[in-house]
Protein backbone atom coordinates (compact mmCIF):
# COMPACT_ATOMS: atom_id res chain seq x y z
CA UNK A 1 0.00 0.00 0.00
CA UNK A 2 1.54 3.86 -0.91
CA UNK A 3 1.92 6.24 1.63
CA UNK A 4 -1.26 7.90 -0.03
CA UNK A 5 -3.33 5.26 1.36
CA UNK A 6 -2.04 5.67 4.72
CA UNK A 7 -2.80 8.93 5.25
CA UNK A 8 -6.49 10.25 6.12
CA UNK A 9 -7.95 9.42 2.78
CA UNK A 10 -11.34 10.00 1.60
CA UNK A 11 -12.91 7.58 -0.18
CA UNK A 12 -12.58 3.69 0.91
CA UNK A 13 -15.22 1.50 -0.87
CA UNK A 14 -13.02 -1.00 -3.33
CA UNK A 15 -16.14 0.41 -5.97
CA UNK A 16 -18.59 2.88 -4.81
CA UNK A 17 -21.96 1.44 -4.82
CA UNK A 18 -24.11 3.02 -8.08
CA UNK A 19 -25.26 6.86 -7.78
CA UNK A 20 -29.47 7.11 -8.07
CA UNK A 21 -30.00 10.87 -9.95
CA UNK A 22 -32.37 12.43 -11.46
CA UNK A 23 -33.06 11.56 -15.21
CA UNK A 24 -32.37 15.00 -16.66
CA UNK A 25 -28.58 14.59 -14.22
CA UNK A 26 -27.71 11.63 -15.63
CA UNK A 27 -28.66 13.08 -19.19
CA UNK A 28 -26.00 15.91 -18.61
CA UNK A 29 -23.38 13.61 -17.14
CA UNK A 30 -24.07 10.83 -20.40
CA UNK A 31 -23.51 14.19 -23.12
CA UNK A 32 -19.95 15.07 -25.12
CA UNK A 33 -19.58 18.00 -22.99
CA UNK A 34 -20.89 19.88 -19.46
CA UNK A 35 -20.06 22.06 -17.07
CA UNK A 36 -20.22 21.64 -13.63
CA UNK A 37 -19.69 23.95 -10.39
CA UNK A 38 -19.95 22.34 -7.29
CA UNK A 39 -19.59 24.62 -4.11
CA UNK A 40 -20.18 24.42 -0.37
CA UNK A 41 -18.80 24.87 3.35
CA UNK A 42 -15.69 23.53 4.52
CA UNK A 43 -15.71 19.83 5.40
CA UNK A 44 -18.80 19.60 3.17
CA UNK A 45 -17.78 16.65 0.77
CA UNK A 46 -16.88 19.18 -2.20
CA UNK A 47 -13.92 17.13 -3.91
CA UNK A 48 -15.95 13.92 -2.82
CA UNK A 49 -18.86 14.94 -4.73
CA UNK A 50 -16.55 16.09 -7.63
CA UNK A 51 -14.72 12.71 -7.61
CA UNK A 52 -17.69 10.66 -7.59
CA UNK A 53 -19.42 11.90 -10.35
CA UNK A 54 -16.33 11.30 -12.22
CA UNK A 55 -16.15 7.98 -11.27
CA UNK A 56 -19.95 7.68 -12.32
CA UNK A 57 -18.64 8.63 -15.62
CA UNK A 58 -16.44 6.61 -15.97
CA UNK A 59 -18.26 3.44 -15.19
CA UNK A 60 -21.57 3.90 -16.45
CA UNK A 61 -20.48 5.98 -19.39
CA UNK A 62 -17.14 4.36 -20.48
CA UNK A 63 -15.40 8.25 -19.85
CA UNK A 64 -11.65 6.70 -20.14
CA UNK A 65 -9.88 9.97 -20.08
CA UNK A 66 -10.46 11.69 -16.43
CA UNK A 67 -7.79 14.74 -15.44
CA UNK A 68 -7.40 16.34 -12.42
CA UNK A 69 -4.93 19.00 -10.29
CA UNK A 70 -5.98 16.12 -7.44
CA UNK A 71 -3.20 13.80 -6.20
CA UNK A 72 -4.45 10.53 -6.29
CA UNK A 73 -2.92 6.77 -7.73
CA UNK A 74 -6.63 5.38 -8.85
CA UNK A 75 -6.56 3.70 -12.14
CA UNK A 76 -10.09 5.69 -12.79
CA UNK A 77 -7.78 8.88 -13.30
CA UNK A 78 -5.48 8.92 -16.96
CA UNK A 79 -3.24 11.68 -16.27
CA UNK A 80 -2.73 14.54 -12.85
CA UNK A 81 -2.85 18.60 -15.11
CA UNK A 82 -2.12 21.29 -12.77
CA UNK A 83 -0.68 23.72 -15.32
CA UNK A 84 -2.07 25.06 -18.75
CA UNK A 85 -0.19 23.60 -21.52
CA UNK A 86 -0.39 20.28 -19.99
CA UNK A 87 -4.36 21.27 -20.04
CA UNK A 88 -4.19 22.05 -23.70
CA UNK A 89 -2.27 18.67 -24.61
CA UNK A 90 -4.93 16.67 -22.74
CA UNK A 91 -8.12 18.41 -24.83
CA UNK A 92 -6.15 17.09 -27.68
CA UNK A 93 -7.04 13.90 -27.12
CA UNK A 94 -9.65 11.79 -29.09
CA UNK A 95 -12.78 10.31 -27.15
CA UNK A 96 -14.64 11.35 -24.27
CA UNK A 97 -12.35 13.36 -21.72
CA UNK A 98 -13.22 15.11 -18.54
CA UNK A 99 -11.13 17.56 -16.38
CA UNK A 100 -11.88 18.16 -12.58
CA UNK A 101 -10.26 21.70 -11.59
CA UNK A 102 -10.27 21.42 -7.74
CA UNK A 103 -9.44 24.84 -5.57
CA UNK A 104 -10.79 26.89 -8.91
CA UNK A 105 -11.27 29.92 -6.95
CA UNK A 106 -6.92 29.96 -6.87
CA UNK A 107 -7.35 29.59 -10.41
CA UNK A 108 -9.48 31.95 -11.48
CA UNK A 109 -10.62 34.18 -8.71
CA UNK A 110 -12.96 36.96 -8.35
CA UNK A 111 -11.12 39.63 -8.86
CA UNK A 112 -8.89 37.70 -11.39
CA UNK A 113 -10.69 38.83 -14.59
CA UNK A 114 -8.20 40.62 -16.37
CA UNK A 115 -5.16 37.71 -15.69
CA UNK A 116 -4.07 35.41 -18.83
CA UNK A 117 -4.49 32.46 -16.87
CA UNK A 118 -8.54 33.58 -15.89
CA UNK A 119 -8.84 33.78 -19.27
CA UNK A 120 -7.08 31.01 -21.32
CA UNK A 121 -9.25 28.77 -18.59
CA UNK A 122 -12.05 30.40 -19.71
CA UNK A 123 -11.32 29.77 -23.29
CA UNK A 124 -11.33 26.28 -22.04
CA UNK A 125 -15.24 26.64 -20.81
CA UNK A 126 -16.03 28.06 -23.96
CA UNK A 127 -14.67 25.31 -25.98
CA UNK A 128 -15.65 21.91 -24.20
CA UNK A 129 -18.42 21.16 -26.68
CA UNK A 130 -15.46 21.33 -29.25
CA UNK A 131 -12.74 18.80 -27.34
CA UNK A 132 -15.89 16.32 -26.06
CA UNK A 133 -15.05 17.76 -22.57
CA UNK A 134 -16.75 17.80 -19.27
CA UNK A 135 -15.44 20.37 -17.00
CA UNK A 136 -16.12 20.06 -12.69
CA UNK A 137 -14.79 23.02 -11.16
CA UNK A 138 -14.99 23.13 -7.04
CA UNK A 139 -14.74 26.04 -4.70
CA UNK A 140 -15.87 27.03 -1.36
CA UNK A 141 -18.14 29.66 -2.84
CA UNK A 142 -19.47 31.38 -5.85
CA UNK A 143 -18.12 34.56 -4.10
CA UNK A 144 -14.35 33.71 -4.76
CA UNK A 145 -14.97 32.67 -8.55
CA UNK A 146 -15.02 34.78 -11.34
CA UNK A 147 -18.13 35.53 -12.63
CA UNK A 148 -17.75 34.83 -16.48
CA UNK A 149 -17.23 31.31 -15.19
CA UNK A 150 -20.80 31.51 -13.50
CA UNK A 151 -22.71 33.09 -16.48
CA UNK A 152 -25.42 30.32 -16.85
CA UNK A 153 -24.66 30.36 -20.59
CA UNK A 154 -21.58 28.60 -19.73
CA UNK A 155 -22.70 26.44 -17.19
CA UNK A 156 -25.07 23.67 -17.20
CA UNK A 157 -24.98 22.64 -13.33
CA UNK A 158 -24.31 23.73 -10.19
CA UNK A 159 -23.70 21.55 -7.42
CA UNK A 160 -23.86 23.55 -3.73
CA UNK A 161 -22.69 21.14 -1.15
CA UNK A 162 -24.56 20.62 2.16
CA UNK A 163 -23.01 19.76 5.63
CA UNK A 164 -23.71 16.41 5.67
CA UNK A 165 -21.35 15.42 3.12
CA UNK A 166 -24.13 13.00 1.48
CA UNK A 167 -26.61 15.65 0.47
CA UNK A 168 -26.55 18.90 -1.99
CA UNK A 169 -28.82 21.23 -4.01
CA UNK A 170 -28.68 20.65 -7.89
CA UNK A 171 -29.40 23.58 -10.23
CA UNK A 172 -30.48 22.53 -13.50
CA UNK A 173 -29.49 26.14 -15.66
CA UNK A 174 -30.56 24.02 -18.96
CA UNK A 175 -34.10 23.24 -17.47
CA UNK A 176 -34.32 26.07 -15.01
CA UNK A 177 -35.06 23.49 -12.26
CA UNK A 178 -33.67 22.11 -9.25
CA UNK A 179 -33.71 19.62 -6.73
CA UNK A 180 -31.69 17.96 -3.68
CA UNK A 181 -29.55 15.07 -4.12
CA UNK A 182 -29.76 12.86 -1.26
CA UNK A 183 -27.23 9.63 -0.76
CA UNK A 184 -23.66 10.71 -2.57
CA UNK A 185 -21.68 8.18 -1.27
CA UNK A 186 -18.04 8.42 -0.74
CA UNK A 187 -16.12 7.72 -3.89
CA UNK A 188 -13.98 5.27 -4.44
CA UNK A 189 -11.07 7.22 -5.58
CA UNK A 190 -8.62 7.82 -3.65
CA UNK A 191 -7.44 10.90 -2.66
CA UNK A 192 -5.82 13.49 0.69
CA UNK A 193 -7.86 16.45 0.56
CA UNK A 194 -4.51 18.25 1.01
CA UNK A 195 -2.96 17.33 -1.74
CA UNK A 196 -4.61 19.09 -4.27
CA UNK A 197 -2.15 20.91 -6.39
CA UNK A 198 -2.16 24.82 -7.64
CA UNK A 199 -3.11 25.30 -10.99
CA UNK A 200 -0.62 27.42 -12.90
CA UNK A 201 0.00 28.84 -16.47
CA UNK A 202 2.84 28.08 -17.17
CA UNK A 203 4.14 24.06 -16.62
CA UNK A 204 6.88 24.91 -14.36
CA UNK A 205 5.81 28.73 -13.37
CA UNK A 206 5.99 27.95 -9.66
CA UNK A 207 9.72 26.85 -9.96
CA UNK A 208 12.42 29.66 -9.27
CA UNK A 209 15.57 27.38 -9.90
CA UNK A 210 16.50 24.07 -9.58
CA UNK A 211 17.83 24.80 -6.47
CA UNK A 212 13.81 25.05 -5.17
CA UNK A 213 12.97 21.69 -7.70
CA UNK A 214 15.25 19.92 -5.05
CA UNK A 215 14.04 21.39 -2.16
CA UNK A 216 10.24 20.69 -2.86
CA UNK A 217 10.79 17.57 -4.24
CA UNK A 218 12.60 16.48 -0.40
CA UNK A 219 8.92 17.93 1.24
CA UNK A 220 6.99 15.79 -1.27
CA UNK A 221 9.20 12.71 -0.10
CA UNK A 222 8.79 13.80 3.21
CA UNK A 223 5.17 14.28 2.91
CA UNK A 224 4.73 10.42 1.60
CA UNK A 225 4.25 11.22 -1.41
CA UNK A 226 5.87 8.26 -3.80
CA UNK A 227 8.11 8.27 -6.14
CA UNK A 228 5.91 7.81 -9.37
CA UNK A 229 3.52 10.59 -8.04
CA UNK A 230 6.88 12.99 -7.82
CA UNK A 231 7.44 12.07 -11.66
CA UNK A 232 3.91 12.54 -13.03
CA UNK A 233 3.53 15.85 -11.13
CA UNK A 234 7.37 17.15 -12.62
CA UNK A 235 6.91 15.44 -16.10
CA UNK A 236 9.58 13.45 -15.24
CA UNK A 237 9.90 9.84 -17.20
CA UNK A 238 11.98 8.10 -14.80
CA UNK A 239 12.27 7.52 -10.82
CA UNK A 240 16.45 8.59 -11.02
CA UNK A 241 15.63 11.73 -11.93
CA UNK A 242 13.57 12.15 -8.35
CA UNK A 243 16.10 10.10 -6.45
CA UNK A 244 18.98 12.44 -8.19
CA UNK A 245 16.68 15.66 -7.42
CA UNK A 246 16.94 14.03 -3.47
CA UNK A 247 20.56 13.76 -3.73
CA UNK A 248 20.68 16.94 -4.80
CA UNK A 249 18.85 18.19 -1.96
CA UNK A 250 21.10 16.56 0.86
CA UNK A 251 24.09 18.02 -1.04
CA UNK A 252 22.53 21.32 -0.83
CA UNK A 253 21.29 21.23 2.82
CA UNK A 254 24.90 20.01 3.65
CA UNK A 255 26.50 23.41 2.12
CA UNK A 256 24.05 25.50 4.14
CA UNK A 257 24.69 24.18 7.25
CA UNK A 258 28.21 24.13 6.77
CA UNK A 259 27.83 27.93 5.53
CA UNK A 260 25.93 28.81 8.77
CA UNK A 261 28.06 27.22 11.33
Amino acid sequence: MSQLNKIVIEGINPVASPLRLPSWFEEVLSSPAFVMFICGPRDSGKTNKGLRFAEHCYLKYGVRHIATNIYTESYMIEQQVTNYPDLQNYLKKKGRKLFILDELGKAMGKMDFMTRLSKEILKVVELVYHFDCGLIGIAPSEKVVNNTFLDNDLLDLEIISERNRTSAKAIDFIHKRSITLLNINRTSIPYNRRDIAKFTLEKEAFLENQERVCCQIAMMRARGMTYDQICVHFGYKSRNSVREKIIEHCKHTVMIDSKSS
